[in-house]
């Protein structure tokens, strides 16, 4: 949890879900957004993930099927990734296909929660 702190009032920012995009990334900096979800649970961005990267690798040219299919196989990375967004970081997985690069990222996301001070706004 973080806090930003301003004179006389405070925000604490609080995670409330977790959210999963992908974005295909090609050469001069241009990019497109393929998709993205926010789940309540850490395993459930997850499975989406996971379905999203089976449907990526379905439509890739090698060698980014075979390492998709690794890590979806990879159950052990899939629980390492669930717990390395539950400590609150974020999780990333590129596969590469033809000079364009498929970036899955999974982030907590955070909504302020402003409180202020008691003596009053």
């Amino acid at each position: 949890m973080a806090v930003l702190e301003c004179p006389d009032r405070f925000s604490t920012l609080l995670p409330t879900g977790y959210g999963v995009r992908c974005t295909a990334h090609w050469g001069g900096g241009l990019s497109f957004g393929l998709g993205g979800h926010t789940a309540a649970t850490a395993e459930g961005a997850m499975e989406w993930m996971c379905r999203r990267v089976r449907e990526a690798a379905d439509q890739l040219e090698t060698p980014a099927p075979a390492l998709a299919e690794r890590w979806l196989a990879d159950s052990a990375e899939q629980v390492r990734a669930v717990d390395v967004l539950k400590a609150g970081a974020g999780y990333d997985l590129d596969l590469v296909s033809d000079g364009v690069r498929y970036a899955f990222r999974a982030r907590v996301e955070y909504w302020p929660e402003v409180t202020v001070a008691a003596d009053g706004p």
